[in-house]
């Protein structure tokens, strides 16, 4: 995940790796908005499981 905040006057920028939840829960988040739901998260796992079966036909 990418966040950035100012600290001390200056922009500070930090990546930090996501698991598998992680990336559902951030996924939902992007998708809904504040409020995850349950529909947001199938969505998310979805998208996810698409995405590696096009990663797969490609490579």
């Amino acid at each position: 995940m990418v966040s950035k905040a100012v600290e001390n006057g200056e922009t500070v920028t930090r990546v930090e790796p996501l698991s598998e939840a992680g990336r559902v829960e951030e996924l939902a988040r992007m998708l809904s908005g504040v409020a995850v739901t349950e529909s947001s998260k199938q969505h998310a796992q979805e998208m996810l499981r698409l995405a590696r079966g096009s990663k797969t036909a490609i490579g």
